[in-house]
């Protein structure tokens, strides 16, 4: 017979086993892109974000994004600083692993591995970064909520699950309890009427690892 805190011991033992600790293969391709990006273009600050920034990727799943500002723009137009960026990216990475997005500019390496490269104006930079270093802050608590979220999210294909409603969800959450908070974060991010299959599907998983 299962209790309620054996449930909650085998849902947050899962999060720890999904949380992606490699991170010495994303400090490679960080250092890289940082490395050719200051030859061309004198950045001033740059930070990993996306999941892997904010420690809340899973393995295989999430992403991690470059973002980067300057002191002093060439454009003051993002667009053009987006077209500048693939330009110069094309010339370090070449012409085949580079494309431009609307947000960003997308670098694929050649062991499958991508990173979108996003310039920031400094004061979207800073915004940025305090919200990266508030989710980075959070109890290991609801760091296990988010990751079991986005786990749901990624399993079951959710395009309308977004990262930061989980985020969001699992940081202000008013349920006092794991199970409930997990099951609030889950409803409120967009699993609606499903939020108990979802919840049983994690479940399921956690007592099969």
């Amino acid at each position: 017979m299962w209790s309620l805190n054996d449930e909650v011991q085998h849902l947050r033992r899962l999060a720890k086993q999904l949380l992606e600790t490699g991170s010495h293969v994303y400090d490679s391709k960080f250092i890289k892109i940082y490395h050719e990006l200051q030859k061309h273009l004198k950045i001033s600050q740059a930070l990993k974000a996306g999941s892997l920034g904010k420690k809340t990727k899973i393995e295989l799943y999430g992403d991690m994004d470059f973002i980067f500002t300057i002191d002093t723009p060439i454009y003051n137009d993002d667009q053009k600083m987006r077209k500048l960026i693939e330009e110069k990216m094309q010339i370090s990475f070449g012409r085949e692993n580079v494309e431009l997005k609307i947000r960003s500019v997308l670098i694929n390496f050649q062991d499958d591995f991508s990173v979108d490269v996003v310039y920031l104006n400094k004061h979207e930079f800073e915004k940025e970064k305090k919200q990266i270093q508030h989710i980075k802050s959070v109890s290991d608590e609801v760091r296990d909520i988010i990751i079991l979220a986005k786990y749901v999210k990624y399993k079951k294909n959710l395009k309308n699950m977004k990262s930061y409603k989980i985020e969001w969800n699992a940081i202000y959450s008013s349920a006092q309890t794991f199970d409930r908070r997990l099951r609030d974060t889950l409803h409120k991010s967009g699993a609606g009427e499903k939020t108990k299959e979802f919840y049983d599907f994690i479940l399921k998983e956690a007592r099969g690892n």
